[in-house]
Parts: C-alpha cells; structure tokens; sequence
C-alpha cells in the first residue's frame, strides 16, 4: 500500500531504478495478468495478521513459479496453526519439480517463511 512504499522510499532509501520496479497494484491482478519475469518476488500480502485466502491458492502459486526467473520470498504469516490454509502454499512449493523450498520459522518469533529457488529440485 502508499504507506509501505512511502516508508521504504522515506527510512529505507528503496527507490525506482533499473534494477528495480516499485508496483503499488492490486497483487492478484498484477500476478494474474502480468507478462513480464522477475529475479525475485516478494510476496507479503497482510489484512490484518492474515494472509487473503485467495493467495494461498495453487493458481497464484503456479503463477508465481511462471513470473520467476530464480527467487520467490513468502512470508505465509504469523503463528499459523496446523490445518492453517497456508499450509498449502509449502505443500504446493515443497512437491513441485521447478521449486527448491526452505521453511523459516518463526522468523522474529513470529512468522513462516518461505524461501523458493527456482530450479529443478
């Protein structure tokens, strides 16, 4: 959202470059209608402390592994119970032949990481 990016740009000098594209978008559309590759995707959606339901799906997921050249970040959320619907996205991530999946949990104390190479596993 325009806070975030006001925040990066502000305390974090992240700006516009060459090497890098700042896209304040609605991220499923973008995700679904983009043409383009990335090296690497970061993909931190929060309403609230939760992750949309929409983007824990196989679709966006398989989508994702098509827009990356090498490297999806996904931070699935915070304190995610056993039958969390998050929990998909490792599944999908962890059996998929092009994925190399690492798990980082409880990344300050709190949140699930996901950490996607692209390549045969």
């Amino acid at each position: 959202d325009e806070k975030i990016i006001t925040i990066a740009k502000n305390e974090f000098e992240v700006l516009n470059s060459d090497k890098l594209k700042i896209y304040h978008e609605d991220a499923l559309e973008f995700v679904k209608n983009c043409i383009s590759t990335y090296d690497l995707i970061v993909v931190d959606l929060f309403i609230d402390t939760e992750v949309p339901e929409q983007f824990l799906t196989r679709d966006f997921c398989e989508k994702l592994l098509q827009l990356s050249t090498s490297s999806i970040l996904f931070n699935l959320g915070i304190h995610l119970s056993e039958d969390h619907p998050a929990h998909h996205v490792t599944s999908f991530f962890k059996h998929h032949p092009e994925a190399r999946l690492t798990v980082l949990d409880h990344v300050q104390g709190k949140n699930t990481l996901l950490l996607i190479k692209k390549g045969h596993s």
